[in-house]
């Protein structure tokens, strides 16, 4: 296809890889794409944020590489990693709960630390109506053998119910 003049791109909705990553796996079978070829949902999100002129901080319930990929077009961002509610839920709130002000967006998708501290936190941002929310892909669920695991879909779906 690249002999007769067509562009080609690699496109995923995993928040969890980065177009480096994917850039590495093209090389090893032998494609011949350039890093702009590799388009991600992070990677996308966040160039949606910049083409906005968008410029507060953002909420993220997702993986580091969405993290990364908002530090690289200089996105601050709050929300990546484990937050687990470390007391009852009356506890948590009266001592543990905190909005940032900052807080522009939401930003939802694969997480592995998702926990109900996140979701908390989410909802509340969005009872803001200034506030974006984004869901970087609308699956609403990942399938492993075992077990079933909530993706950007679900958690988009509970927390747009504001």
């Amino acid at each position: 296809m690249i002999e007769r003049g067509k562009k080609i791109f690699l496109l995923t909705n995993n928040n969890q890889t980065s177009r480096e990553e994917l850039l590495m796996k093209c090389k090893n079978f032998d494609f011949k794409l350039g890093i702009d070829e590799m388009l991600t949902s992070s990677h996308l999100t966040a160039n949606y944020l910049k083409k906005i002129g968008f410029d507060k901080k953002a909420y993220v319930i997702g993986s580091k590489q969405l993290g990364k990929e908002l530090e690289n077009i200089g996105i601050k961002h709050i929300g990546i990693g484990p937050d687990v509610m470390t007391a009852s839920m009356g506890e948590y709130v009266k001592n543990h709960f905190q909005l940032d002000d900052e807080v522009g967006a939401v930003i939802v998708a694969l997480d592995a630390h998702f926990s109900v501290p996140k979701l908390l936190k989410a909802m509340n941002y969005l009872r803001r109506p200034e506030v974006l929310f984004i869901a970087t892909n609308v699956d609403a669920k990942v399938e492993f053998p075992t077990l079933i695991f909530p993706d950007a879909g679900e958690i988009f779906f509970v927390a747009f119910r504001v």
